[in-house]
């Protein structure tokens, strides 16, 4: 698979322009605590799978793919309605979008696998915390 789902939703977060920098506060791989170069509020990108491939009508050379990311949004301390107000601008920013691969064409779809974003708790540093998820479609 030569794709990249998480790097390529972590582009498109950032070609959004909802306040998302690449190493700044939008990451890839799993929640990092706030410290060196990672502020209280950031977004974290993780794919985790997604169901099996299919061959693309019956062509054994081409598959549809369907991987699923996870983008993990941590607000501000205490900012419980602007972190709802981001998590839910993160999710309109991706949801039914035509996002680009890195390795040339884009996906066919990103779905949001929820209506909202849900909503997981508050850290021990009292930053509200929501996830995404999302399946991704394409063809290799």
């Amino acid at each position: 698979m030569s794709a990249d789902p998480g790097g390529d939703v972590r582009a498109a977060i950032e070609a959004a322009g909802i306040g998302f920098t690449a190493g700044t506060n939008l990451f890839d791989g799993p929640e990092r605590s706030q410290g060196t170069g990672v502020q209280n509020e950031a977004a974290f990108i993780l794919p985790y799978g997604g169901p099996p491939p299919s061959a693309f009508c019956g062509n054994r050379t081409a598959e549809e793919r369907y991987p699923a990311v996870q983008v993990l949004y941590r607000s501000d301390v205490d900012d419980f309605d602007g972190g709802e107000s981001t998590a839910r601008a993160i999710l309109g920013a991706l949801h039914h979008q035509t996002i680009s691969r890195g390795v040339g064409g884009s996906y066919t779809d990103c779905t949001g696998l929820q209506s909202l974003p849900l909503y997981i708790g508050v850290d021990e540093s009292r930053r509200h915390r929501w996830t995404i998820n999302l399946e991704l479609w394409h063809r290799e």
